[in-house]
Protein backbone atom coordinates (compact mmCIF):
# COMPACT_ATOMS: atom_id res chain seq x y z
CA UNK A 1 0.00 0.00 0.00
CA UNK A 2 1.38 3.58 -0.91
CA UNK A 3 0.61 6.67 0.68
CA UNK A 4 0.38 8.42 -2.82
CA UNK A 5 -0.06 11.75 -0.30
CA UNK A 6 3.31 11.22 0.58
CA UNK A 7 5.38 9.84 -2.44
CA UNK A 8 6.15 10.60 -6.04
CA UNK A 9 4.30 7.96 -8.06
CA UNK A 10 5.25 7.75 -12.13
CA UNK A 11 4.31 4.83 -14.28
CA UNK A 12 6.38 3.95 -17.18
CA UNK A 13 4.93 0.82 -20.01
CA UNK A 14 6.43 0.14 -23.03
CA UNK A 15 6.13 -2.12 -25.59
CA UNK A 16 8.50 -3.71 -27.73
CA UNK A 17 8.67 -3.26 -32.10
CA UNK A 18 5.54 -5.11 -33.24
CA UNK A 19 7.00 -7.95 -34.47
CA UNK A 20 8.48 -8.62 -31.27
CA UNK A 21 5.20 -8.11 -29.17
CA UNK A 22 3.05 -10.00 -31.21
CA UNK A 23 2.75 -13.36 -33.14
CA UNK A 24 3.91 -13.34 -36.57
CA UNK A 25 5.39 -10.86 -39.15
CA UNK A 26 4.36 -7.62 -40.34
CA UNK A 27 2.31 -6.82 -37.44
CA UNK A 28 0.36 -2.99 -36.63
CA UNK A 29 -0.82 -1.80 -33.72
CA UNK A 30 -1.93 0.95 -32.01
CA UNK A 31 -2.79 2.20 -28.63
CA UNK A 32 -6.82 2.96 -28.02
CA UNK A 33 -8.22 3.82 -24.90
CA UNK A 34 -5.63 3.22 -22.45
CA UNK A 35 -6.68 2.24 -18.72
CA UNK A 36 -5.37 2.12 -15.49
CA UNK A 37 -7.45 0.06 -12.71
CA UNK A 38 -6.37 0.09 -9.35
CA UNK A 39 -8.01 -0.10 -5.76
CA UNK A 40 -8.18 3.29 -3.30
CA UNK A 41 -7.89 3.04 0.35
CA UNK A 42 -9.37 5.65 2.28
CA UNK A 43 -7.80 6.42 5.95
CA UNK A 44 -9.29 7.37 8.76
CA UNK A 45 -9.13 10.86 9.87
CA UNK A 46 -7.44 10.17 13.07
CA UNK A 47 -5.14 7.78 11.84
CA UNK A 48 -3.92 10.05 8.82
CA UNK A 49 -2.84 13.26 11.01
CA UNK A 50 -0.89 11.19 13.13
CA UNK A 51 0.81 10.24 10.12
CA UNK A 52 1.15 13.51 9.09
CA UNK A 53 2.07 14.72 12.95
CA UNK A 54 4.84 11.95 12.63
CA UNK A 55 6.30 13.13 9.32
CA UNK A 56 6.06 16.92 10.37
CA UNK A 57 8.11 15.80 13.43
CA UNK A 58 11.13 15.35 11.13
CA UNK A 59 10.68 11.99 11.32
CA UNK A 60 10.63 9.19 8.41
CA UNK A 61 8.24 6.63 7.07
CA UNK A 62 9.60 3.66 5.74
CA UNK A 63 8.15 1.37 3.37
CA UNK A 64 9.68 -1.74 2.46
CA UNK A 65 9.15 -3.53 -0.88
CA UNK A 66 10.77 -5.92 -3.02
CA UNK A 67 12.68 -4.55 -6.50
CA UNK A 68 13.95 -6.52 -9.40
CA UNK A 69 16.87 -5.04 -11.46
CA UNK A 70 17.39 -6.43 -15.49
CA UNK A 71 20.55 -6.99 -17.03
CA UNK A 72 20.91 -8.89 -20.65
CA UNK A 73 24.25 -10.30 -22.26
CA UNK A 74 24.83 -11.83 -25.16
CA UNK A 75 26.62 -15.32 -25.07
CA UNK A 76 28.70 -16.53 -28.16
CA UNK A 77 26.85 -19.15 -29.82
CA UNK A 78 27.79 -22.68 -28.68
CA UNK A 79 29.94 -21.50 -25.98
CA UNK A 80 31.61 -24.57 -23.34
CA UNK A 81 31.99 -21.50 -20.54
CA UNK A 82 30.36 -18.36 -20.15
CA UNK A 83 30.44 -15.87 -17.27
CA UNK A 84 28.67 -13.01 -16.38
CA UNK A 85 29.65 -10.95 -14.32
CA UNK A 86 27.08 -8.11 -11.81
CA UNK A 87 28.95 -4.80 -10.90
CA UNK A 88 24.93 -3.73 -9.45
CA UNK A 89 25.43 -4.18 -5.21
CA UNK A 90 22.47 -4.74 -3.34
CA UNK A 91 22.21 -4.64 0.67
CA UNK A 92 19.79 -7.34 0.39
CA UNK A 93 20.22 -9.93 -2.23
CA UNK A 94 17.21 -11.93 -2.49
CA UNK A 95 17.52 -14.28 -5.51
CA UNK A 96 18.45 -14.48 -9.13
CA UNK A 97 16.34 -16.03 -12.09
CA UNK A 98 17.72 -16.64 -15.12
CA UNK A 99 16.52 -17.57 -18.29
CA UNK A 100 18.27 -17.99 -22.18
CA UNK A 101 17.22 -17.00 -25.95
CA UNK A 102 18.52 -18.53 -29.27
CA UNK A 103 18.29 -16.73 -32.05
CA UNK A 104 16.59 -18.67 -34.48
CA UNK A 105 13.20 -16.69 -35.27
CA UNK A 106 11.39 -17.48 -31.96
CA UNK A 107 10.05 -14.15 -30.08
CA UNK A 108 11.89 -12.94 -27.14
CA UNK A 109 9.06 -12.27 -25.01
CA UNK A 110 7.64 -15.88 -24.62
CA UNK A 111 10.09 -18.48 -25.99
CA UNK A 112 13.15 -18.97 -23.03
CA UNK A 113 15.60 -21.59 -25.30
CA UNK A 114 16.21 -24.82 -23.28
CA UNK A 115 19.89 -26.42 -23.47
CA UNK A 116 18.12 -29.50 -24.14
CA UNK A 117 16.28 -27.89 -27.11
CA UNK A 118 13.69 -31.03 -27.02
CA UNK A 119 15.94 -33.40 -27.22
CA UNK A 120 15.91 -36.95 -25.21
CA UNK A 121 16.53 -36.05 -21.29
CA UNK A 122 19.29 -38.28 -21.17
CA UNK A 123 22.53 -37.50 -19.21
CA UNK A 124 25.04 -37.56 -22.63
CA UNK A 125 22.06 -34.34 -23.75
CA UNK A 126 21.22 -32.56 -20.77
CA UNK A 127 24.92 -31.34 -20.37
CA UNK A 128 24.06 -27.66 -18.82
CA UNK A 129 25.41 -26.76 -15.74
CA UNK A 130 25.65 -22.78 -13.85
CA UNK A 131 26.26 -22.32 -10.32
CA UNK A 132 26.93 -18.49 -8.79
CA UNK A 133 29.80 -17.16 -6.92
CA UNK A 134 29.35 -14.03 -4.78
CA UNK A 135 32.58 -13.35 -2.91
CA UNK A 136 34.26 -16.73 -2.30
CA UNK A 137 30.96 -18.30 -1.29
CA UNK A 138 29.56 -20.58 -4.07
CA UNK A 139 25.92 -21.14 -4.43
CA UNK A 140 24.66 -23.83 -4.79
CA UNK A 141 28.06 -25.49 -3.24
CA UNK A 142 28.31 -27.97 -6.83
CA UNK A 143 26.76 -26.69 -9.90
CA UNK A 144 23.20 -27.34 -10.83
CA UNK A 145 23.72 -29.49 -13.04
CA UNK A 146 20.53 -31.42 -14.84
CA UNK A 147 17.15 -29.36 -15.84
CA UNK A 148 15.49 -31.67 -13.01
CA UNK A 149 17.51 -29.95 -10.61
CA UNK A 150 16.83 -26.64 -12.41
CA UNK A 151 13.18 -27.20 -12.36
CA UNK A 152 13.67 -27.62 -8.79
CA UNK A 153 15.85 -24.93 -8.01
CA UNK A 154 13.00 -22.54 -9.29
CA UNK A 155 10.42 -24.14 -7.29
CA UNK A 156 12.79 -23.46 -3.99
CA UNK A 157 13.15 -20.11 -5.25
CA UNK A 158 9.07 -19.07 -5.36
CA UNK A 159 8.84 -21.04 -2.22
CA UNK A 160 6.59 -23.85 -3.71
CA UNK A 161 8.64 -27.14 -3.80
CA UNK A 162 6.48 -28.22 -0.45
CA UNK A 163 2.84 -28.98 -1.10
CA UNK A 164 0.61 -28.85 -4.50
CA UNK A 165 1.56 -25.62 -6.14
CA UNK A 166 3.28 -25.49 -9.06
CA UNK A 167 4.38 -22.89 -12.03
CA UNK A 168 2.89 -23.09 -15.21
CA UNK A 169 5.52 -24.51 -17.16
CA UNK A 170 5.04 -28.54 -18.39
CA UNK A 171 7.53 -30.52 -18.26
CA UNK A 172 7.96 -30.68 -21.88
CA UNK A 173 7.50 -26.74 -22.59
CA UNK A 174 10.33 -26.44 -19.77
CA UNK A 175 12.69 -29.12 -21.90
CA UNK A 176 12.24 -27.42 -25.20
CA UNK A 177 11.11 -23.28 -25.02
CA UNK A 178 10.46 -22.83 -21.27
CA UNK A 179 13.49 -22.96 -19.01
CA UNK A 180 13.78 -20.91 -16.57
CA UNK A 181 15.96 -21.77 -12.96
CA UNK A 182 16.47 -19.33 -9.85
CA UNK A 183 18.18 -19.72 -7.42
CA UNK A 184 17.56 -18.27 -3.58
CA UNK A 185 19.87 -16.33 -1.11
CA UNK A 186 17.99 -15.55 1.46
CA UNK A 187 18.72 -16.76 5.31
CA UNK A 188 14.98 -17.37 6.57
CA UNK A 189 12.84 -17.28 3.14
CA UNK A 190 9.11 -16.80 4.43
CA UNK A 191 10.09 -16.34 7.60
CA UNK A 192 11.06 -12.75 7.48
CA UNK A 193 12.23 -9.62 5.35
CA UNK A 194 15.54 -8.61 4.42
CA UNK A 195 17.41 -11.85 4.96
CA UNK A 196 19.19 -11.53 1.87
CA UNK A 197 22.58 -11.36 0.86
CA UNK A 198 24.90 -8.06 0.42
CA UNK A 199 26.33 -7.55 -2.12
CA UNK A 200 27.40 -3.86 -1.48
CA UNK A 201 30.65 -4.85 0.41
CA UNK A 202 32.90 -5.98 -2.43
CA UNK A 203 31.17 -9.47 -2.29
CA UNK A 204 30.46 -8.94 -6.50
CA UNK A 205 27.86 -11.48 -7.90
CA UNK A 206 29.10 -13.55 -10.98
CA UNK A 207 27.26 -16.03 -12.81
CA UNK A 208 28.38 -19.04 -14.54
CA UNK A 209 27.43 -20.94 -17.28
CA UNK A 210 28.00 -24.05 -19.13
CA UNK A 211 27.27 -25.66 -22.28
CA UNK A 212 24.78 -23.20 -23.49
CA UNK A 213 25.04 -24.64 -26.70
CA UNK A 214 22.94 -22.65 -29.61
CA UNK A 215 21.86 -19.90 -26.77
CA UNK A 216 22.47 -16.56 -27.82
CA UNK A 217 21.73 -13.99 -24.93
CA UNK A 218 21.33 -14.46 -20.99
CA UNK A 219 18.48 -12.25 -19.33
CA UNK A 220 19.12 -12.26 -15.76
CA UNK A 221 16.50 -10.74 -13.43
CA UNK A 222 18.39 -10.16 -9.35
CA UNK A 223 15.36 -9.46 -7.09
CA UNK A 224 16.17 -7.70 -4.05
CA UNK A 225 14.39 -5.90 -0.44
CA UNK A 226 14.41 -2.00 -0.67
CA UNK A 227 13.08 0.45 1.20
CA UNK A 228 11.34 3.48 0.13
CA UNK A 229 12.23 6.24 2.86
CA UNK A 230 9.52 9.00 2.95
CA UNK A 231 10.46 12.35 5.17
CA UNK A 232 9.56 15.86 4.56
CA UNK A 233 12.40 16.59 2.03
CA UNK A 234 11.53 13.92 -0.10
CA UNK A 235 11.62 9.82 -1.26
CA UNK A 236 14.61 8.20 -0.87
CA UNK A 237 14.94 4.63 -2.23
CA UNK A 238 17.38 2.41 0.03
CA UNK A 239 18.40 -0.95 -1.76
Amino acid sequence: MLPLAYMPLTLELELDEADAAFAGPGNTWHISRPRLCCDVLQLDGALNNSYSSHLLASKSLPIMFQGMHSIKSAIPAGSTQYTLAVARGFSRLRGIVVSMFADDGSKFCNTFYSPLAGLENIAVNDNFKYHVTIGSQRYPDFSVDSHQESFMRLRLSKLIHQGNDSVSISPTGYRNNKFITSLSFEKAASQTSHSGINTRSGSQLTLHLENTNAATMAHVVLLYDAVADINLSGTVVLD
